[in-house]
């Protein structure tokens, strides 16, 4: 989704960054990378988000972003942490990639907390669908005015350019 979207955005007009936790940007996973060439990747090498805090903030203090996009919880959570010590003014727009009360299920109590707590801070935050947005809003006190819906795009060349596999890659009926 990321990716589409860098790739819809002129580089004339857009310095475009991308912070990588926990790959290099020599991962093999990135070698057929979806991201357009002018988009900078910066490696953060941490193992886990959670010990990316400081190269994260060490990154943002550098560039002095207008704008920071975060797509995963965890990481939205680390970004809307971080936020008071950028020293700088910065919009934050955090993606939300599932419906909040859903995925609380089986995570320790203090997410549905944090959720409360930071997501408030966000500038916007992007949701895939208006169910997702209104489960925000009305478990989580998000305000409505920050909500946005952006349901995922597709990339119909991408997928028209795909061709099947043959039968013979699936032998039973699984």
């Amino acid at each position: 989704v990321t990716a589409l979207l860098a790739r819809g955005l002129s580089p004339k007009k857009y310095d475009l960054h991308l912070a990588l936790i926990t790959q290099t940007a020599d991962a093999p996973e990135l070698a057929s990378s979806p991201f357009p060439p002018w988009v900078t990747v910066h490696s953060l090498g941490a193992q886990r988000v959670r010990s990316s805090a400081l190269p994260l903030l060490r990154v943002l203090r550098k560039l002095r972003p207008q704008l920071v996009l975060s797509s995963m919880f965890h990481l939205n959570f680390l970004v809307l942490v971080l936020r008071p010590f950028l020293r700088f003014p910065v919009r934050t727009m955090i993606r939300q990639n599932g419906t909040a009360s859903s995925a609380l299920a089986g995570l320790p109590r203090y997410n549905r907390f944090l959720y409360r707590l930071l997501y408030r801070r966000a500038d916007c935050v992007l949701c895939q669908s208006a169910a997702m947005a209104r489960d925000l809003a009305e478990n989580f006190a998000v305000l409505e005015n920050r909500l946005s819906v952006l349901p995922n795009p597709i990339d119909f060349d991408a997928i028209g350019s795909t061709k099947p596999a043959p039968p013979e890659v699936w032998p039973d009926s699984g």
